[in-house]
């Protein structure tokens, strides 16, 4: 009944935010010309742990938990320049999840409440908004309030932004934390490639008990390119950060992912790399210009030196379709020259589409991971099994 009443909140705080104007009004009339959609989306995970250290075993078995994530959000025009957007997000969190690392969102969060001006090629929007960057994932909550202005020059796309307030979602990197953010990108086509190049300034925080790596301030480069020819899809980035001050050294991360459709088959195989100082340039793991397969990815701890590729296969079963992905890394630590480490990971996803707005699939993986002390001679493994059921409905 609870969440029922949370439900019901949230659809009430998107509506209001959409409906409410200077002059009464009935509700059927204040709707008719709003656009809603939304999705239901539920999670289960499980992990099971186990550590090895010279000859000392330790066992962490059914870790995990669950998590249900409701989304409504609303658009309407305002009139034939002006338009209006609203999302609210409703998280229930039954157990720590197993991919939430710093989790800032509390149940209830309004991810959207933007208007957006259009008058030819110039597009300016202004409010509280997601944070759709090659840095951030939108899709885990990343937003923050400003002002984001594009303008189109043939078929390129300039874009200025400043945000602040900014909160970087569910996923976030623990280690990097920015509120205040400027932006300039250009954004085009090629011929058959298009491109993306991305400035971000990232301002020193004033708040003395932030302990973020960015606390004063830093600067980020990212380029994207992805090009089609004929069945084969190729999509390459490089992405670097640095902290002002020295507070972090300079990260880079490349790499190149190439795909294609055999027969109904499809075919990944990817390749990345990352700085002699570390690769950690996102704020969100599974953002455009990171690497991650589930549990292997850039950015993690203080690794340097990565070395690391991925490939996978997607087979067709009717309205089944089975994945099978294989990656591999291989790092440094960049605090302990002494210290390498290799990982594999092996995983297997069956994806259901029973319609056009419900999925389901669950998944399963196993990590192997071996940390080697080089002067002595000694290491440490680890052995990982996860698995996640999710069911999402759309509307």
């Amino acid at each position: 009944m609870t969440k029922m009443i949370k439900l019901s909140l949230a659809a009430a705080v998107a509506v209001s935010a959409l409906t409410t104007s200077a002059s009464a009004q009935n509700l059927e009339d204040a709707i008719k010309g709003v656009e809603f959609s939304g999705s239901v989306e539920y999670r289960m995970e499980t992990r099971d742990t186990e550590y090895n250290t010279l000859g000392t075993s330790t066992h962490n078995p059914r870790q995990g938990g669950e998590n249900a994530r409701i989304v409504l959000a609303g658009k309407t025009k305002v009139n034939d320049s002006l338009a209006f957007n609203a999302k609210a997000v409703l998280n229930s969190q039954a157990s720590s999840t197993a991919d939430s690392t710093g989790n800032t969102q509390g149940p209830l969060n309004v991810n959207v409440a933007k208007f957006t001006y259009t008058a030819d090629a110039l597009t300016v929007t202004a409010g509280m908004q997601e944070l759709a960057t090659p840095w951030t994932d939108a899709a885990d909550g990343a937003r923050a309030n400003g002002v984001l202005a594009t303008y189109a020059v043939g078929p390129v796309t300039v874009a200025a932004a400043y945000f602040r307030d900014s909160q970087m979602g569910i996923d976030k990197n623990a280690d990097l934390d920015a509120s205040n953010l400027g932006a300039l990108a250009l954004i085009g086509t090629a011929g058959p490639v298009s491109y993306q190049a991305w400035y971000l300034n990232i301002a020193a925080e004033n708040d003395t008990s932030n302990t973020s790596a960015l606390k004063d301030g830093g600067s980020a480069v990212a380029l994207l390119a992805n090009a089609k020819f004929g069945p084969v899809a190729v999509d390459a980035s490089y992405a670097s950060l640095k902290g002002d001050n020295n507070t972090l050294k300079t990260q880079t991360l490349s790499k190149v992912i190439v795909s294609g459709n055999v027969a109904g088959v499809t075919l990944i195989a990817g390749i990345a790399d990352g700085g002699k100082d570390g690769d950690l340039v996102t704020f969100d793991s599974d953002a455009k210009v990171g690497f991650e397969s589930w549990m292997i990815r850039a950015g993690q701890a203080e690794q340097a030196d990565l070395s690391a590729y991925t490939a996978a296969v997607v087979v067709p079963v009717g309205p089944v379709s089975l994945k099978f992905q294989y990656t591999d890394a291989s790092f440094d630590d960049a605090r302990l020259a002494t210290v390498t480490t290799d990982v594999d990971e092996m995983l297997v996803q069956a994806t259901y589409k029973m319609s056009k707005n419900f999925t389901a699939y669950l998944r399963y993986a196993q990590l192997d991971g071996d940390d080697k002390t080089i002067n002595t001679s000694t290491s440490t493994s680890i052995d990982l099994d996860r698995t996640r059921l999710s069911l999402k409905y759309t509307f």
